[in-house]
């Protein structure tokens, strides 16, 4: 498949700099014999420092961007997907329909969604599939007559794979402080269990 790829080169405020989110969806896209052509905007600096219910200030520009752009690499080479991690304050719902006249199909998979649907809500019906990796924002889905997939998150073997050193902690976490994690990390120390936390928050 031609895929035309829309995802932060982060997708974390703590690590800025890093491009693992993107850089290891496409690379698994690459693997499995996709060509991929990826969406040319700063999407990490517009996720910093805003409030997340509020559109945008460059929802518009950006939008139509991603249209434009998707545009050009159709007439290059047709496209068959447009695949990415879409919110409704940073994309219209309109520039994902302008994008499925071109006769692409187009998937959203947004992660974590159960504590913020509010930023795919206005958005997801444009599409032709919405895939999440959690179940219990199923019911938030079908409330808008969607039938979501189910998609877990994987990581990079050539990253993260086992050791040859020396265990060090024998229990830890490794991600950002948001949603619920807060409350669980707190429940496994008043259980006396010794987690070690590493993270943004």
């Amino acid at each position: 498949m031609h895929i035309f790829l829309v995802m932060p080169a982060s997708g974390s405020s703590a690590a800025p700099a890093s491009t693992l989110w993107a850089g290891a969806v496409e690379k698994s896209l690459l693997s499995l014999g996709h060509t991929v052509i990826r969406f040319q905007y700063d999407l990490d600096r517009l996720l910093r420092g805003y409030r997340a219910e509020l559109p945008h200030l460059e929802s518009p520009q950006i939008s139509a961007a991603l249209v434009e752009q998707v545009a050009q690499a159709h007439r290059r080479q047709p496209l068959d997907l447009l695949f990415g991690q879409f919110s409704a304050n940073i994309f219209t719902p309109a520039s994902i329909r302008a994008v499925r006249q071109f006769g692409i199909l187009t998937v959203n998979y947004s992660v974590d969604d159960r504590f913020q649907f509010h930023r795919v809500a206005a958005i997801a019906p444009a599409f032709d599939y919405c895939v999440t990796n959690v179940p219990a924002a199923f019911p938030s889905y079908a409330a808008l007559g969607i039938r979501p997939l189910k998609m877990h998150m994987g990581a990079d073997p050539d990253l993260y794979q086992p050791q040859p050193l020396p265990q060090e902690f024998d229990l830890t976490f490794v991600g950002q402080r948001y949603a619920d994690r807060a409350e669980h990390i707190q429940a496994l120390l008043e259980a006396g269990l010794p987690v070690q936390v590493w993270g943004g928050g």
